[in-house]
């Protein structure tokens, strides 16, 4: 939709990826600030002080957003991405070491063991002086340089072979990294290791780069060790589901994360997020496997995130710069989670055309109206911006998927240099199959707009007090909107 309150949408987006909106100016004549009782402003002027405040925040969201474009892009595949595939090089490490015997790993021996315990869709070398000791009493200490590739697409060799092909390298370091494993012959449903709360782990441009040319680093810091755990469905020691038939990942129910704060750092534009916690959840489902028409194959057990929560506060040194907090939770609804998604097998064929030769689809994960994940989603961003003045911003979103092609993004307060807005949304599928969303803003004096449109298309928005209309909003030109209200006065969004 190309109406302004996609704008407003906009302002709550970018501070959802914690580049905060705010800033503002406009007349405070304009817009109800307590200076005179709300009961005895009339219903037009509270139609007005609604258009007024939307005007003003839009103003605001989209120039702050505008300075702020190149902290989102911070979160690369090489930042963000990289983390990740740091993160589960530890987590994959746990499980790895603890069938291995006490000593120390280098090299080729050491390569070896991330590239059996890291999935099959990977390919690691480690630096030369990489370096991996696991002691008598289950500590292990790990430091060095990986060098992580991921299968991008399969081939057929000129003699037949099926070898992957794998994509750019992502280069993760290691510093000072300390895990304590779980005990081998303790019979029990859950085993849990910890991460220490000290050294770092550093994605980096090269793999010779220093570490203040880092990417994004995170610091395991505060006092209480971090957690890996993972849950079965029956009562055995570890070694003996090592030496089970069946792959060890896939006796697991559950499995959590629980780091006690740490800090993730970027770069280029400079951000610092502090959180205090970070709790990831992940249960075993029985995923789909389809061929190319969507045919069911066979089925496939896998872990599935179904909760993931973060508190903590964060900064940006880039100008406008941003103190702030964050709260989100994240959970998956699904009663069955069978039916969260399906993924794609590979498949190679041959060609339709003559002399294509084999030809091949790579794997996909997707969702249809049988497979898809209902999520709930809560947040609260809270914070000061600072540019030539300090601007608070308060930002609370609520949000539930429960159909496939009519996800409720439920309600967004937002409170943004003075002025406050409520978001609510409402689809419904029309005959002919086409969707009609309605918007709801409020203001606080009572004053609302019901923004309609239908696939995309602007429709209508009457401004309203009570069941009253005072205005409507409409396009001039250009894309351009303003509201016109019942005493002729035009107030340009």
């Amino acid at each position: 939709m190309n109406f302004s309150v996609k704008k407003i949408a906009l302002a709550i987006a970018c501070s959802t990826v914690l580049v905060a909106c705010g800033g503002g100016s406009g007349d405070p004549a304009s817009t109800n600030n307590g200076s005179t009782p709300v009961n005895t402003v009339s219903d037009l002027n509270k139609a007005k002080a609604l258009i007024n405040s939307a005007h003003n925040m839009v103003l605001d969201a989209e120039a702050v957003s505008t300075a702020y474009k190149n902290v989102g892009d911070t979160w690369t595949f090489e930042g963000a991405g990289g983390l990740n595939l740091g993160l589960d090089a530890i987590a994959s490490l746990m499980s790895s070491a603890a069938e291995e015997s006490a000593g120390t790993y280098t090299g080729n021996r050491l390569a070896a063991l991330f590239n059996e315990s890291l999935s099959g869709n990977t390919q690691v070398q480690a630096s030369s002086d990489a370096e991996l000791v696991i002691s008598a009493n289950r500590e292990v200490t790990f430091k060095g340089v990986l060098t992580i590739k991921e299968v991008a697409n399969y081939r057929f060799t000129s003699s037949g072979v099926f070898q992957p092909v794998y994509g750019e390298p992502t280069y993760v370091s290691f510093e000072n990294i300390k895990l304590l494993l779980p005990n081998l012959n303790t019979v029990s449903n859950v085993s849990e290791g910890k991460i220490f709360a000290q050294g770092a782990i550093r994605v980096l441009p090269t793999v010779t780069a220093s570490a203040g040319s880092s990417l994004a680093t995170l610091n395991l810091t505060g006092t209480q060790a971090h957690t890996v755990t993972a849950k079965f469905a029956d009562n055995k020691s570890l070694q003996q589901r090592f030496d089970s038939d069946v792959d060890f990942e896939q006796q697991v129910t559950e499995a959590t994360v629980h780091l006690d704060r740490v800090q993730v750092v970027t770069q280029s534009p400079i951000s610092t997020f502090n959180l205090t916690k970070l709790d990831l959840t992940a249960k075993t489902a029985m995923v789909d496997v389809l061929d190319q028409d969507k045919n069911r194959i066979e089925q496939r057990k896998t872990l599935l995130p179904t909760a993931f929560a973060v508190q903590g506060g964060f900064e940006t040194a880039q100008a406008p710069a941003t103190k702030g907090s964050l709260d989100l939770k994240v959970t998956l609804d699904n009663p069955d989670l069978n039916k969260v998604y399906y993924t794609q097998e590979q498949f190679v064929r041959w060609g339709s055309q003559a002399g294509q030769g084999y030809t091949q689809e790579t794997e996909s994960q997707g969702q249809d109206s049988a497979r898809f994940a209902q999520l709930s989603l809560a947040l609260n961003l809270k914070g000061e911006l600072s540019t030539s003045r300090k601007v608070p911003f308060d930002v609370t979103v609520t949000a539930k998927r429960s159909q496939f092609e009519q996800p409720s993004y439920g309600e967004a307060v937002l409170k943004l240099n003075g002025e406050t807005l409520t978001l609510k949304d409402k689809t419904t599928k029309l005959s002919g199959g086409r969707d009609q969303v309605v918007i709801t803003v409020t203001h606080p004096n009572g004053a609302f707009v019901d923004v309609t449109y239908v696939d995309d298309e602007f429709i209508s928005a009457p401004v309203k007090v009570g069941s009253t209309v005072h205005g409507n909003i409409n396009e001039i030109s250009g894309g351009a909107y303003a509201a016109k209200f019942t005493d002729n006065t035009i107030i340009g969004l």
